[in-house]
């Protein structure tokens, strides 16, 4: 087993569980932001809590295309461009002087 270990894993190895570690990072980045905002250190109007949203459905999305679920798939994408709406009125409101929270 350590001998296995020092040659390195197989290129393939990789590539065949790195999807699936990126769209787990994104699962765990969603529940990050989900349970920041339950707990009041982030606002939902806030342009963090969209970007956080946003990255995650990205991550999410690179793992789909690996081991595709189409209903997965029209959730993140949804899930992107809700949170791109909120990232774009946050920044539409910054210009306009509207107070930010985030």
């Amino acid at each position: 087993m350590i001998s296995r270990l020092d040659q390195g894993l197989p290129f393939d190895l990789l590539v065949s569980w790195l999807p699936d570690l990126i769209g787990c990072l994104g699962a765990i980045l969603v529940l990050i932001a989900y349970a920041f905002l339950q707990m009041g250190k982030l606002k939902s109007n806030g342009i963090l809590y969209s970007f956080l949203n946003f990255v995650a459905a990205i991550m999410i999305l690179i793992s789909l295309f690996y081991s595709w679920n189409l209903a997965a798939f029209v959730m993140e994408v949804a899930w992107m461009m809700i949170s791109t709406y909120g990232i774009v009125k946050v920044i539409l409101l910054d210009k306009l002087g509207h107070k930010i929270s985030f």
